[in-house]
């Protein structure tokens, strides 16, 4: 997705809808354009408002998360290759393989995000690192 695509996306809001995960797949580019882009607010914007990972709570991630982003390094790069969707009633989930590249780190895994519908918004409840 380009800036002009995802920046034209965004300030539209046309992605949302009242079956917002329907177009779960732009939830996806949305949160790799952020983290690409480094644009923490949109980046943490894609994740449930309780949303927390491995043993941290929400201000904990968020916190930890955005120094990570903004840590300095001249690029990011999120690859990701041989997406597998799939959805029940309630959820969408993408599994997928990750190249995260920057200049200073590169690693490949299996991931997967699950997507849910919250307040008409299409956003991850949970994010699993399958192998690396």
């Amino acid at each position: 997705m380009s800036k002009e695509v995802a920046d034209a996306m965004i300030a539209s809001q046309t992605y949302r809808s009242n079956n917002a995960c329907q177009k779960a797949e732009l939830t996806f580019d949305f949160w790799r354009y952020a983290w690409m882009t480094k644009k923490v607010d949109l980046y943490l914007a894609q994740y449930a408002p309780d949303f927390a990972s491995e043993n941290m709570s929400h201000a904990a991630w968020k916190a930890l998360r955005a120094e990570r982003i903004n840590a300095p390094k001249g690029y990011i790069w999120i690859g990701a290759e041989n997406k597998t969707w799939s959805n029940n009633a309630k959820q969408y989930q993408v599994t997928f393989k990750q190249n995260y590249k920057s200049n200073l780190y590169q690693d490949t895994v299996i991931k997967t995000l699950v997507f849910e519908d919250i307040g008409g918004k299409c956003l991850i409840t949970k994010e699993l690192v399958i192998s690396s």
